[in-house]
């Protein structure tokens, strides 16, 4: 499993890239994009021009880890719009990008909130069965 710590700066391509790229290609593009050597302490990450993938690379210091992720359903609800948003995100926000929620803090339209009883101001926890 692949960990990020807090030490990692996370890196988001703006345009869409060709999906069929491997490591080979986009370790030389994230370098050329973002300046920066991927054998440091970087995850970079890309999407495909439909939204509906994310791939992403990380050196974790033997070699190098290469993700893809495509959602079972509808398509990334957020994506950088300026150079300036590429370099925002946080781990913590990362890894809510991978599950396709807005990590601003706005949820996927397909999530719903827990339904509070107003009476008890509390959530009650059901017993597993």
């Amino acid at each position: 499993m692949i960990n990020f710590d807090d030490n990692i700066n996370v890196c988001i391509g703006l345009n869409p890239i060709d999906f069929r790229c491997g490591l080979n290609k986009l370790a030389p593009l994230a370098e050329s994009l973002f300046g920066k050597d991927p054998k440091d302490r970087h995850v970079f990450v890309f999407r495909n021009k439909s939204r509906t993938d994310i791939k992403l690379i990380l050196y974790d210091r033997n070699g190098f880890f290469l993700g893809h992720k495509r959602l079972s359903k509808g398509r990334l609800s957020w994506w950088p719009r300026s150079e300036a948003e590429c370099h925002s995100l946080n781990t913590s926000e990362l890894l809510k990008l991978l599950v396709g929620v807005d990590p601003r803090g706005d949820f996927h339209p397909d999530w719903r909130k827990l339904n509070l009883d107003e009476g008890q101001g509390q959530h009650q926890h059901q017993p597993l069965a």
